[in-house]
């Protein structure tokens, strides 16, 4: 049987780590919700203030539609979502 992070068991640690899947919506579009939702969860500012830069990291690129900065915007788009996957998965441990 594998080790978990917690003595609570699998069961609980799948119900409790559910915010992940946020982070895996195409583009990082819900990255933000996850980071704010376990700020809320846990308190912990830094997880609130990662959750506001993802967010403003979509919303660039949300407002660039149209114009010439949009494929810049889109690039930085995937960039964000790949490091907010991974900073979702140091965050449970």
């Amino acid at each position: 049987m594998a080790k978990g992070y917690t003595n609570e068991g699998t069961k609980w640690e799948f119900a409790h780590s559910f915010w992940l899947v946020f982070t895996w919506v195409p583009f990082g579009f819900l990255s933000w919700f996850a980071f704010i939702y376990i700020a809320a969860r846990t308190k912990q500012r830094k997880w609130l203030y990662a959750g506001i830069g993802y967010a403003a990291a979509v919303l660039l690129a949300a407002f660039t539609a149209r114009t010439f900065l949009f494929d810049l915007a889109m690039k930085a788009l995937l960039i964000v979502w790949i490091i907010s996957i991974i900073h979702a998965f140091k965050t449970r441990a």
